[in-house]
């Protein structure tokens, strides 16, 4: 019986993201100060920051209830205007005074807690310690690309590790995604979907390091000419999410490509290939 295996994954969901594209200016709307165009030194953090009622209030509280109408009154010009208002908060304000509470759980959110990501597609550098796993062909402790030529099993095992600091790996979490095109005995499937990691494909060494092992590819227990040719296409991002501040940490999005001819074709493509990697 021949299969396309999408590697190690459970359900896990992803973290929803707060939206920042308003842009109108009124008292119960979310109003980006980044939008705005405003860079305020102290209280207001213009990446992550914005005005909803509850942060209104607490500005109202830590600038005055006058100021924030101010802010809050559209008129012409609204964009240098509340530039002009804001800068003159922010130089007149004793930079002693307490930062309302709201503002300060913002500025909280950790920043560049991933210091480095990479992928391990050989033995070079790969992590020993991933448990034995209920999958044929699928040693997460020797990454690389791997051909059965007796069972056509043809795999991509690789190795993706986060380097951490200023965080514990046990307070991060991943999440995957896969989107996936695959050809079988002539038969096309193509999927969409979260695909773990599961518990199992996922270590932490120490408090600094968080690492996932995956093995996607094309699984055969005995040989079956009739499956080939094969074709294995699928696109993964992987991220890591700061699990207490419910924040993305960072991400990568990266391809692997497996054609093979033969249950015993010697020389398949099989591919892993990053096509994207940020840090926030």
């Amino acid at each position: 019986m021949a299969v396309a295996s999408r590697g190690i994954g459970d359900n896990n969901l992803p973290v929803r993201k707060q939206s920042l594209d308003s842009t109108r200016h009124g008292a119960g709307q979310s109003v980006p100060v980044l939008e705005l165009g405003l860079a305020p030194r102290q209280a207001l953090d213009a990446h992550i920051f914005t005005l909803t009622p509850g942060n209104i209030l607490a500005l109202q509280r830590s600038i005055g209830n006058h100021a924030v109408q101010r802010l809050l009154t559209p008129s012409r010009g609204e964009r240098q205007h509340s530039r002009s208002i804001l800068s003159s908060i922010v130089e007149k304000k004793d930079v002693t005074d307490p930062v309302p509470p709201l503002i300060q759980r913002q500025q909280a959110a950790p920043k560049n807690n991933v210091t480095s990501i990479d992928p391990i597609t050989g033995t070079k550098n790969a992590l020993t310690s991933f448990p034995a796993l209920p999958v044929s062909n699928c040693n997460l402790n020797s990454p690389g690309p791997l051909n059965d030529t007796t069972t056509g099993s043809c795999r991509n095992i690789h190795q993706i590790h986060f380097h951490l600091r200023g965080i514990r790996a046990e307070d991060v979490s991943l999440l995957r995604i896969v989107e996936r095109t695959t050809i079988i005995g002539g038969d096309t499937d193509s999927i969409n979907k979260s695909d773990g990691p599961s518990a199992e494909a996922v270590i932490r060494p120490n408090d600094s390091l968080i690492a996932v092992g995956d093995c996607p590819g094309f699984s055969a227990k005995s040989a079956n000419p009739a499956a080939f040719p094969i074709s294995y296409h699928a696109h993964f991002i992987l991220s890591a999410h700061d699990s207490v501040q419910k924040v993305v940490l960072a991400k990568i999005s990266y391809d692997v490509a497996i054609d093979k001819k033969t249950f015993d074709d010697p020389n398949p493509t099989n591919t892993f290939t990053v096509t994207d990697l940020q840090i926030f």
